[in-house]
């Protein structure tokens, strides 16, 4: 399938909550909790083409997506489809403040909620990464500016589709960024997506 789709990482933003009485009865043993900060500078990144960058999320980026009935968020650990434990509106609960977007979720009695409750515990899964999509055919979801001789690139609009526990940050190419910051270099408007760029694609950010 094709998508425009990116992945960021988030060390040091996750930890295990307790759950209430309640909870415990509908069959969940704990919760976890990260925060994604919007108006924070991610590392230095480097593109397909090994050009560097820095990558910033406005507040409100996920407003939209967040508002939408129709769009469900999904929770894995490590990006896995077979390790989901967690969706919106049943038991992970997404909030966006200025500083950022904070989630919440319940984990369940399975092997999946009872081996990250103990990982999360022990530290030895302590990073969120988070998936998002532009939106399609919107010039201004994004914005790109030189600050010096470093490009920067704002990310104002996108669709959230996922938040997740994971151990360390990895790093995958992809041609959409490169496209992108390519055609600012220029001096270009950045070109909306075409068939080339929906083409399968992720990019996980080391962020501060």
């Amino acid at each position: 399938m094709k998508t425009t789709r990116e992945t960021r990482f988030l060390p040091g933003k996750i930890e295990a909550r307790a759950v209430t009485d309640e909870q415990k009865a509908a069959g969940y043993i704990g919760a976890i909790s990260g925060f994604i900060p919007f108006a924070s500078d991610s590392r230095h990144l480097r593109d397909a083409a090994g050009q560097t960058f820095v990558e910033r999320l406005a507040p409100g980026v996920f407003a939209r997506s967040l508002a939408d009935a129709a769009q469900t968020v999904f929770a894995d650990v490590g990006h896995n489809d077979a390790a989901t434990f967690a969706r919106s509106g049943v038991n992970l609960t997404l909030e966006a403040t200025p500083e950022g977007l904070a989630y919440t979720a319940l984990l369940p009695d399975t092997t999946t909620g009872r081996d990250l409750q103990t990982n999360v515990r022990l530290g030895i899964i302590d990073g969120t990464s988070f998936e998002f999509e532009l939106r399609a055919g919107d010039a201004a979801a994004q914005a790109w500016e030189k600050r010096e001789t470093l490009p920067v690139r704002t990310i104002r609009d996108a669709i959230l589709h996922r938040v997740n526990p994971v151990t360390e940050p990895a790093y995958l190419e992809t041609t959409l960024a490169a496209r992108a910051l390519a055609a600012f270099d220029a001096a270009a408007a950045v070109p909306p997506a075409t068939p080339e760029d929906r083409r399968a694609t992720a990019l996980r950010i080391f962020a501060a």
